[in-house]
């Protein structure tokens, strides 16, 4: 019986093939892609799971309102997973606001979900504790 609840324990662990190493790589990428309007890079993260979407997913429109209401990306750190659906919460900091963005990654290593600003009772205490 142990036995069986260790695997179930660690199974979603191994489910998930990538790293925090490939999730921080992911953030830092978006910040370097966002501070600087590199929109095509910034489009090319997201899988092509999105297939024909992908491509209205991010736009020099939409890099420039979230830049002017949030200012430059200057900093991230990984918080936890949100427990529901294995989202990678981290805290964010631009020069105008500090918040949590949410990433999943798609076996390719490439953005399934993204969630510029995410809020949940979850996440809000795992912000609270960041403090």
């Amino acid at each position: 019986m142990k036995k069986i609840f260790f695997i179930l324990l660690l199974s979603p662990a191994m489910a998930q093939a990538q790293s925090k190493t490939d999730y921080d790589r992911t953030v830092a990428n978006f910040q370097k892609y966002y501070n600087g309007g590199m929109i095509d890079s910034l489009i090319n993260m997201y899988s092509d799971t999105w297939g024909e979407h992908k491509s209205k997913l991010w736009s020099k429109e939409t890099n420039d309102e979230l830049t002017k209401k949030y200012g430059k990306m200057t900093g991230y750190k990984f918080l936890a997973m949100e427990p529901e659906d294995s989202v990678m919460i981290y805290k964010v900091t631009f020069t105008k606001s500090i918040h949590a963005m949410g990433v999943w990654l798609e076996n390719d290593k490439k953005v399934g979900t993204f969630r510029f600003h995410t809020s949940s009772p979850f996440i809000d205490k795992q912000m609270k504790k960041a403090k």
